[in-house]
């Protein structure tokens, strides 16, 4: 059976200033920037959205499928800011190494 391999990159740039920052007392809506996931070069997904929040979600998935041994669980993205009935990001797990990743802002089909 053929395997395709794809080139996944995520990328982000800060867009809070250091004012924001000290002017709000929860921080995890003020670490703004864009996130960029790109696929084989293609702009499958970019957003300001809340960094810091993002990086909880991620921090708490990876504790709670990695650390643990245990067969890796799917990652969903919801943001308090924003609101979605379905996951801002998902990443599904369909075989034991492979995945699909969705989002419902995606910038462009990319097919898997």
């Amino acid at each position: 059976m053929d395997s395709t391999t794809y080139n996944i990159i995520f990328e982000y740039k800060f867009t809070s200033t250091k004012n924001d920052i000290q002017r709000v007392a929860s921080a995890a809506s003020v670490f703004q920037g864009i996130f960029i996931i790109k696929i084989d070069d293609i702009i499958f997904f970019s957003e300001d959205i809340p960094l810091l929040e993002f990086y909880l979600y991620l921090e708490r998935w990876q504790r709670k499928s990695f650390i643990s041994n245990k067969e890796w669980d799917n990652f969903e993205y919801y943001s308090l800011e924003y609101e979605e009935e379905k996951p801002i990001l998902e990443i599904r797990r369909y075989h034991k190494t492979k995945a699909s990743i969705r989002s419902v802002w995606k910038k462009t089909m990319i097919l898997f």
